[in-house]
């Protein structure tokens, strides 16, 4: 078997590869850059890239790592790997750009290139006899174009028009009017005043800023003129960059009359939008400029594996631009020889959709008609309320019904929080917010860190409060987002569909199975025929909903309860509860702060000198940390 690794600044792939050319393990680990590590931390990365690769057997290994200067680079990094892996035979390291420009398919263009637009940005290519590079020195003065780019232009842009557009004079009364834009980026941070958003600002790390660039393209989109502007320049920087780079790879020898060019990073690959515009702009200036020189355009898929290129081991498949229904194919030749390796067939949604998504053996329970709300629109409104009170009633029995599943996924989500992994809801409409808000209320109730537990909703952060139209239809969208939040064997990924069947879902599952993460799946419909298999199945039947439809009432309640038992009883197992007491609250209010007094009063009760007095300054002084102040209460006064 090969191992492909290309390292980045947000996380690194590490994909292996059998020697039939299949992906038999694809592993999502942290950043990584070979200057910003020392020895040890060098060794400890491929350590456990060891750890988890070690029962196969591995003759050929790849790297692409930011960082890589010099021969010096690469002696040290091929050193750690002869070192783990003693009996590879074939060990190739450069740089992350390398692995990238590998992938660009070899049409015979005069430049191969590659734009490279995520959380920072580059351009760099290469004439067959020499390499260039442009851009790519830091988000402080090189990123041009990039995501962070973006988002800190936007973040001026939006303050400035606020400050012109603002009345001259503001009263105590009046509230505060945002523009679209900047209203959306403090909804995302969850933010009431500028004076909230200019001190995150002082203190926000690169990437945590670059998160902001999908709402000013979904802005952009909504025809919005600052947001506009903003990714107009970003366009014009990488195209910019991207010509002078062609300008600098011509030469008589090398004659400019046409460009193989690759798209990667997470602007290109999140967002075919912003591709499209990039190439269309691209042409545009080319034709501006009057240059005839031919531009092939491609969006690049697994650019580890371009490692593995560098050792003549592999080619790989690179889907075709905007074309994501494609039926194509494409065969795949041994670049010395030409034989025929493999065949790989590009997986559309629908092809996807054959081999993921369950077979509905009839009509959903949550599709068919409730006989007893058939006049429904006729009723009184008391009449309305006992009977909907009394539909409800029969969902806890269906829950009590369930609970050694739910117990299971409880003890499953505990060794999760032990053994530093997560728990991940995902869902499509209700299903998708009722996760997220599950998620949300996690760390004010036990102060646990926000990345524990975490909601993923089909459509992304604008779906939470309004529909998003189709959002939840596509297979890859729940692939992706289980890649982007770098999702391992720690994790345990719950898919919530009322129906069963939701496209986002399913591909988030048959994401997380590949990467042996423990799945789950809720649904209320008891009618499926699955084709793939979750570690834990948990189907109810509710009956019909009084609504026809309206999977918010009965399969939403159920929802909200048993996401209520899974976070909570996990947490408790976790130790976050003593007795019934929340003891590791986070007092973030005043209601908060009253109850963390209450508890610490209940919990030395027993020690006849603490008052409350008393109480208050030592949690005050211990800044409302309950087990620290009742400890020091217990050490001091018993």
């Amino acid at each position: 078997m090969s191992l492909a690794i290309e390292c980045g600044a947000t996380s690194s792939d590490v994909i292996l590869v059998t020697d039939d050319s299949s992906i038999k393990k694809h592993l999502r680990l942290g950043a990584a850059n070979y200057q910003l590590m020392d020895q040890a931390k060098l060794k400890d990365f491929f350590e456990e890239i060891h750890e988890n690769v070690v029962p196969f057997p591995i003759h050929s290994i790849g790297v692409g790592l930011p960082g890589i200067l010099d021969t010096t680079d690469v002696t040290s990094v091929e050193k750690v790997i002869r070192k783990l892996w003693p009996e590879v035979s074939n060990v190739w390291v450069g740089s992350d750009l390398e692995t990238a420009l590998a992938c660009v398919n070899d049409d015979g263009s005069a430049v191969k290139a590659i734009v490279i637009a995520g959380t920072g940005s580059c351009c760099y290519g290469t004439n067959g006899n020499e390499n260039k590079k442009i851009g790519g020195y830091g988000h402080r003065i090189g990123d041009r174009g990039s995501a962070y780019a973006i988002s800190e232009n936007a973040l001026r842009l939006a303050l400035r028009q606020h400050e012109y557009n603002a009345p001259s004079v503001q009263t105590n009364n009046s509230e505060e009017i945002f523009s679209n834009l900047l209203s959306s980026f403090m909804k995302r941070l969850g933010m009431h005043s500028l004076k909230q958003l200019v001190q995150w600002t002082l203190s926000a790390k690169k990437n945590e800023i670059a998160d902001l660039a999908p709402l000013v393209l979904h802005s952009w989109k909504q025809k919005d003129e600052l947001a506009q502007s903003v990714v107009e320049e970003s366009i014009d920087s990488l195209s910019d960059d991207l010509i002078c780079l062609a300008g600098k790879l011509n030469s008589q020898q090398h004659k400019l009359d046409s460009i193989s060019v690759g798209l990667t990073g997470s602007l290109f690959s999140k967002d075919t939008d912003f591709a499209k515009a990039f190439q269309d702009g691209l042409h545009s200036k080319l034709t501006d400029q009057q240059r005839t020189i031919s531009v092939s355009v491609e969006i690049l898929q697994n650019t580890a594996l371009g490692s593995l290129r560098m050792l003549d081991l592999l080619k790989w498949k690179v889907l075709p631009l905007f074309d994501p229904n494609s039926d194509s194919s494409q065969t795949v030749y041994d670049s010395k020889n030409s034989n025929l390796l493999t065949e790989i067939r590009c997986k559309n949604e629908k092809q996807l959709a054959e081999t993921i998504l369950p077979i509905a053996l009839g009509l959903s329970l949550t599709e068919k008609r409730n006989e007893k709300s058939m006049n429904l629109d006729k009723m009184g409104v008391e009449e309305a309320i006992d009977l909907m009170v009394s539909e409800d009633r029969s969902i806890f029995v269906k829950i009590s019904e369930s609970k050694t599943c739910i117990g299971i996924l409880v003890d499953e989500v505990c060794r999760a929080f032990q053994n530093g992994g997560r728990l991940f809801y995902v869902g499509a409409g209700t299903s998708g917010r009722l996760g997220i808000l599950d998620a949300s209320e996690c760390p004010p109730t036990f102060r646990s860190p926000h990345e524990w537990v975490q909601g993923i909703i089909a459509g992304g952060f604008l779906s939470i409060g309004q529909a998003k139209e189709g959002a939840e239809d596509s297979i890859l969208d729940g692939i992706k987002a289980i890649d982007d939040r770098n999702v391992s064997d720690k994790d345990v990924v719950v898919g919530i569909a009322a129906c069963g069947t939701t496209p986002f879902v399913w591909g988030s599952i048959h994401r997380a199975k590949s990467l042996n993460a423990f799945t789950a799946f809720l649904t209320f419909n008891t009618e499926l025929q699955l084709k793939i298999q979750p570690d834990l199945f948990i189907s109810m039947d509710l009956g019909p909903e009084v609504l026809t439809g309206s999977t918010r009432l009965k399969c939403g309640t159920a929802t909200k309860c048993i996401l209520n038992m899974v976070s909570t009883l996990a947490m408790v197992k976790y130790g976050k509860c003593f007795e019934n007491l929340m003891v590791d609250l986070n007092a973030a209010n005043e209601k908060l702060k009253k109850r963390s007094l209450r508890i610490v009063l209940l919990l030395t009760s027993h020690l006849s000198n603490v008052d409350e007095k008393t109480a208050l300054e030592v949690l005050l002084k211990n800044k409302y940390d309950i087990r620290g102040t009742v400890s020091e209460l217990r050490t001091k006064l018993s």
